[in-house]
């Protein structure tokens, strides 16, 4: 192609851009020859690009487009036979922005990646991005289940309706948000949560309503960010057109900076902001959801446990047992789970593992926000 060409004489450009989609059926699998896969904590598959919905603030649509296009299921058994014959044993992250976005597709490919599962002992677990609509599928919810699937990532954002409505985010508009995610925990897949502040639509106290519905939905692992213009999408085009945006983004939603001039005002916003990373991620506050994710959690799938789980585990009963200050929040957490939801043992192990770093993370926010980075 016309990189490798460019490469190969020395005159590569800075950017290059397709004059269409890519056509998936066309796409290589990946040389995973110089994969250090001991390194990695998951392996990636891609299934499809594009999603059929029209989010303001995403620019999914803007990149792959609204037809979302799929590669056919021998390519992808393909790529998890490549997988396996090197070695892998574990989690593997399909990829897609949007799983679910053609069902029909989906439907056709999980019996299959199933059965391939099946035959080889169930080598990995996997986890995934969807839509909300996920929820309304009782089919397509088992059908994951039967290929694996123990997490899903959905963009949930927020439990004030206006916000959705405006920013066209009509899937969550019809959705009973907080059914939905229970709907899908109970099928055996815990849900992992983005969250938005910034909205023009958010009410003074969206930051006490982010907290209650993450609380109450049970979702310990939750990405909360501030909203970000990304250039090319709908909302990057309306924000320059009122004069609002300041910069451009730094493509890390959680760094307490703001790319455009809110309609909150700024100090209010970042710092609230910061209060709800430090509520959510307050140990017993998050030990709390995890707890009530466990008792919720339908039958999943378990992983087979490698060499680096069991390291994992060795280092999470020293640092997080003996040495942390909310050890005692720690092994409450996990007696409990010993008791009341032994089959989901692991996933407890994985949350509190995946809980240690939050906590740092929401520390750190909270150290950096005593100056607030004016933005007006």
């Amino acid at each position: 192609g016309e990189l490798a060409r460019d490469l190969e004489s020395g005159g590569a450009r800075p950017a290059y851009e397709s004059p269409g989609w890519t056509e998936m059926a066309r796409v290589p699998p990946p040389d995973l020859h110089l994969a250090r896969l001991r390194r990695y904590s998951a392996m990636a598959v891609q299934f499809s690009r594009g999603c059929p919905f029209d989010c303001e603030f995403c620019d999914i649509i803007e990149l792959f487009g609204r037809t979302p296009r799929t590669k056919t299921a021998e390519q992808v058994l393909d790529e998890f036979d490549r997988l396996y014959e090197a070695g892998w044993r574990g989690s593997v992250f399909v990829v897609d922005d949007n799983f679910v976005g053609n069902k029909k597709a989906v439907k056709a490919l999980l019996p299959r990646l199933a059965e391939w599962l099946e035959r080889r002992r169930n080598p990995f677990t996997l986890f995934t991005q969807a839509s909300i609509n996920l929820a309304d599928d009782d089919e397509l919810l088992s059908l994951m289940r039967a290929a694996r699937f123990n997490r899903v990532f959905v963009g949930i954002e927020t439990p004030v309706k206006a916000c959705h409505e405006a920013a066209g985010k009509h899937q969550n508009v019809k959705a009973d948000l907080l059914e939905s995610v229970r709907r899908i925990q109970e099928s055996g897949m815990e849900v992992m949560g983005g969250f938005i502040l910034g909205f023009d639509q958010d009410p003074p106290d969206v930051f006490d309503r982010q907290v209650a519905f993450i609380r109450e939905a049970a979702v310990p692992v939750s990405m909360v960010g501030l909203l970000t213009a990304i250039p090319n999408t709908r909302l990057w085009r309306r924000l320059s057109e009122e004069g609002r945006i300041l910069r451009e983004s730094i493509g890390d939603n959680t760094a307490a900076l703001l790319n455009f001039a809110p309609r909150m005002d700024s100090k209010t916003l970042l710092s609230g902001y910061r209060e709800v990373m430090a509520t959510l991620y307050r140990p017993e506050e998050y030990f709390g959801r995890a707890r009530e994710l466990l008792d919720r959690l339908g039958s999943s799938p378990r992983a087979r446990l490698v060499f680096s789980d069991y390291l994992a585990l060795f280092r999470s009963l020293v640092r997080q047992g003996i040495f942390a200050k909310y050890r005692a929040s720690y092994w409450r957490f996990l007696g409990g789970a010993l008791l009341r939801t032994r089959r989901h043992l692991g996933v407890a192990v994985t949350l509190a593992i995946m809980g240690h770093h939050f906590f740092v993370l929401a520390r750190r926010l909270d150290a950096e926000g005593r100056e607030v980075i004016p933005v007006r």
